[in-house]
């Protein structure tokens, strides 16, 4: 991996040098006007920036003689310590169209001590109706005495100068550098199995498609540098330029370890030639001639998107290649005249990144087809991971992963399922057995007549109320079971919940004074009306009072509140428990769950589930929070 490294680091510093060369080329460093050509390029690119603002320091000197606000005043300033002669090498002089001298910087400057002079017509609008035109006139001293960009530039060619041959000596040396060092990673390839399980993509492409593809990326790179020759890309951005170039060489290079990297793991393993698309094409013809056999050649995905690929890029290079030739070859240095460049350079980056797509979806298509069959086979643990896949592929091998956690998930659950049936049969058994014998026991005792009159009254009470228990919990066996099959219906009306609930409370007022609750109603508008079904409501609301009524603390407190929140009424209920309460808040909401699992207490576990469906068809929220002792239950319905 250090040696990988830093051969992409070798070949990025190698192209980086060859771009140095080109550059030095282009402007005339190796010419014999190196002396006077790159400075006079070098000035005419940095004063062809400085126009702007000194049209901007003209209009405000000229404004200046009716008076300047604080912030052009400011801006005005600037521009004249900016270009003071102890801090500029430009010189100018602004001249309206009558030769009137409107603003400069230096009056004792001598034009003839000047290296360097351009001229430029301008306007600037001074204000509405006012607006001032003429000529500026640029110079550039000769000796550069103020420390500015001017006279780093200058510095910088000097270096250039010194440095032309000594560059070619150290990309000799970079060159060789990286070709001994992509020797090394070469040759020491595929010792371990680990090496090789990462190259057995590669390895599947045909070789010949991938040596054509890896050449043809090789000629888009050089036809990269080539292209930083054209004298207005180079003026234009030659920073921007060269790092776009910097970071295609780099996948460039990238791609050709790659490539260096699998042609030395064929040749040890022995099969160079076997993998190719010329090869496959000959065992075909062969085979069909000896054995008549008439099937197609197959060509993989990857195969397919590389021959593609290849033929456009192909085309396009040899389209430049001739466009770029035609360019250098010219006498003329005006990029204007070979305009194709730009749509070629367009047209190629084009191809390229598409093919790059291109081949990525192909890649992907084969990654789920593989991740499909080993789910279709049963293998769930050597399935595709998505981190090497993007968009929508992605999104469908998550997809196929979520069917396989779901086939897994599904497996497990049934092997609880049977468990889980057990303990409902047992539940139910248990809350149908428990009144059904105290009833029965009793009506035996009474039955054989050894019983006064007020141990009958008595017995009788008990078999009435058990009998209450058992028909409350065969409605709620009824109710859970129109509600699994979805036979239930809901007829929904405008109810007004202050009233509903108001009425209820008194329906059940005798029962809160029975165990000593203190109730507190909160209701902050007797006017909220919600879309509910008055019978199913009638279930929630009295399976809630009748939770609070058995397993409230007495003597504590009982908030029962009605509010507005954002654009919903809210139903809740809040208590103290007898007893703290140890299952987890969700669970309390399955069928025949209780808090007390020795099932020692009244009720049959089905309320709050019931409450909960019969909320949710009614297009409400239900909810429960449990902190210790203290239990709440609020529902949500949309305010009509």
């Amino acid at each position: 991996m250090t040696v990988a490294l830093l051969y992409l680091l070798t070949v990025e510093i190698a192209v980086a040098l060859a771009l140095a060369i080109n550059f030095m080329y282009d402007y005339h460093f190796y010419s014999s006007d190196n002396q006077y050509y790159p400075v006079q390029k070098a000035m005419s690119l940095k004063t062809e920036a400085e126009y702007e603002t000194i049209r901007e320091y003209a209009a405000l000197a000229e404004k200046s003689l009716t008076g300047l606000d604080e912030e052009d005043k400011a801006v005005y300033d600037t521009l004249k310590k900016k270009y003071d002669p102890s801090n500029s090498n430009i010189v100018f002089r602004v001249k309206d169209k009558k030769g009137t001298l409107i603003a400069q910087n230096d009056a004792n400057y001598n034009p003839e001590d000047s290296c360097f002079f351009r001229s430029k017509d301008f306007s600037a609008e001074i204000d509405e109706n006012n607006i001032v035109s003429g000529t500026i006139f640029l110079y550039v001293r000769k000796n550069l005495t103020a420390h500015d960009s001017y006279r780093l530039a200058l510095k910088m060619i000097d270096l250039a100068r010194s440095m032309k041959y000594l560059i070619f000596v150290v990309l000799f040396i970079f060159v060789c550098l990286a070709c001994f060092q992509l020797g090394i990673l070469m040759f020491s390839i595929g010792k371990t199995e680990e090496e090789r399980k990462y190259f057995n993509v590669l390895q599947k492409i045909p070789f010949d498609l991938m040596s054509l593809t890896t050449f043809l990326l090789i000629g888009f790179a050089v036809m990269l540098i080539l292209l930083t020759s054209a004298a207005d890309i180079k003026e234009r951005s030659i920073v921007l330029w060269n790092t776009v170039v910097l970071v295609v060489e780099f996948c460039v290079s990238f791609i050709l370890l790659a490539y260096c990297l699998s042609l030395a793991m064929r040749i040890k393993e022995g099969h160079i030639f076997e993998n190719t698309i010329v090869v496959k094409l000959i065992n075909k013809i062969k085979k069909k001639k000896s054995h008549n056999d008439e099937a197609k050649v197959k060509v993989p995905y990857l195969g397919k998107a590389l021959i593609a690929i290849g033929a456009v890029m192909l085309g396009d290079l040899g389209t430049i290649f001739f466009y770029v030739y035609k360019y250098k070859s010219s006498e003329t240095d005006v990029l204007s005249e070979f305009n194709f460049l730009y749509f070629a350079f367009m047209q190629l980056a084009c191809v390229f990144i598409l093919g790059a797509v291109f081949f990525l979806i192909v890649f992907n298509l084969s990654s789920i087809r593989e991740s499909g069959k080993k789910i279709a086979s049963g293998d769930f643990n050597n399935v595709v991971d998505s981190h090497i896949m993007f968009g929508d592929f992605r999104a469908i091998n998550d997809d196929l992963i979520s069917i396989k956690d779901e086939m897994i998930k599904a497996l497990e659950e049934k092997g609880k399922s049977q468990e889980l049936r057990n303990e409902l049969i047992t539940n139910i058994s248990h809350d149908i057995k428990t009144p059904l014998t105290s009833i029965v026991n009793y009506a035996d005792i009474i039955g054989s007549g050894k019983c006064n009159d007020d141990e009958i009254t008595t017995y009788s009470d008990i078999i009435k109320k058990q009998s209450e228990r058992l028909k409350d919990l065969l409605r709620g066996l009824i109710d859970v079971s129109r509600i699994s099959t979805g036979n239930v219906e809901v007829n929904l009306e405008k109810t007004n919940l202050y009233l509903f609930v108001m009425q209820t409370v008194e329906e059940f007022s005798f029962k809160f004074e029975e165990k000593k609750l203190d109730v507190e109603t909160l209701f902050c508008d007797d006017e909220i009306s919600i879309n509910a079904d008055g019978s199913k409501l009638w279930r929630i609301v009295e399976n809630i009072f009748g939770n609070v009524c058995k397993y409230a603390k007495p003597g504590t407190k009982v908030t029962i509140e009605i509010r507005e929140e954002a654009s919903k009424a809210v139903f809740s209920v809040r208590n103290i428990c007898e007893a703290p309460i140890t299952v987890p808040a969700q669970e309390l909401l399955m069928r025949f769950k209780r808090n007390d699992s020795s099932r020692h207490t009244e009720g049959h576990g089905l309320g709050l589930s019931i409450s909960k469906s019969f909320t949710e068809l009614q297009g409400g929220e239900f909810e429960i929070a449990v902190d210790g002792d203290e239990f709440a239950i609020e529902l949500k319905f949309d305010i009509v």
